[in-house]
Formats: C-alpha cells, structure tokens, sequence
C-alpha cells in the first residue's frame, strides 16, 4: 500500500504500468496491472476523488481553475458553484478541530488506515452519528449507529 499513499502515488502506478508496458508484461500471462490497495473500496475511489480530496475525478489539481471551469462545463454548472479548496484527507478528519461530527462510511474501516489507530478508534467512537454500509465480510466498525447491509458492488 506504500506506493499508493504518496502523494505522488498515481505518477508512481502510471510509471509502473508504462514500465510493464515497456518490458511486454501482458496480463494475459498471469502478472497483474494494478496496486493492490488493501481494500475493497480503494481501486475505485480514486477515479471519484473520494479518495484524493485534492484533485478532480480524473487526477487533475480541484485548485486549477481551468479545471474547474471545463467540469462546470461538462455538468452544466456555474464555474463559481464548484470549490477551488482541496477536500479534507481521513487522516485530518480525525483531528479535533476538523468541526465533523458525522460521517457515512462505504465499504471499509478508515480507522485501519489512520498512521494513529488507537486516536482515529476514539475519535470515531466520539461522533454524534456513524453510518456504515458494507458489501464484504469486513467488520464495519463496531460503534456505528447504523449498519446497512448489504450494500453493493458492480460485481
């Protein structure tokens, strides 16, 4: 998961890929594509950029304001309706002054992922409301307040 988690990350897995590319390593022979991440909801998150709060769903900076101006475009929104500020990442989420005092988590244990686990556990178990939905077997975190399953996957 290293690879995945700096802030370069995606460059990181595009070279690799370019690398397997550039050698001839075809997935037709059994070698694999993509950075494994851990979990279920981390290959597609991305793309969404629920996972990379700081950029657009294709990678592309969210403070650019040529990018903000082409996705207004493209969603037929007024380019100012569309935040040029980075999102906030789990790991500052948990800090005290992040002012959240609920969250709806889809499909993994963000508790896990925090380099603090025992500071996110308590942190979470502190917040007024926690919904959880998951589609695997993984344990959703045990103090949520509401727990929907299943939920679903394209699989």
């Amino acid at each position: 998961m290293g690879l995945t988690q700096h802030a370069n990350g995606t460059d990181l897995v595009t070279s690799l890929l370019n690398l397997m590319l550039a050698c001839g390593i075809d997935r037709a022979l059994g070698c694999r594509d993509d950075a494994d991440t851990g979990a279920e909801q981390r290959p597609g998150a991305p793309p969404t950029s629920a996972r990379f709060p700081s950029c657009t769903p294709d990678y592309r900076p969210v403070k650019d304001p040529k990018n903000r101006a082409e996705y207004a475009a493209a969603w037929g929104v007024p380019p100012e309706s569309l935040s040029l500020k980075e999102g906030t990442h789990v790991t500052e989420i948990v800090k005290e002054e992040s002012g959240v005092r609920g969250m709806y988590i889809m499909g993994e244990n963000p508790v896990i992922s925090d380099p603090d686990v025992a500071h996110a556990e308590h942190w979470f178990q502190e917040l007024e409301f926690l919904r959880c939905t998951t589609c695997s077997s993984r344990r959703p975190p045990a103090y949520a307040d509401v727990v929907l399953l299943p939920g679903s996957s394209f699989a």
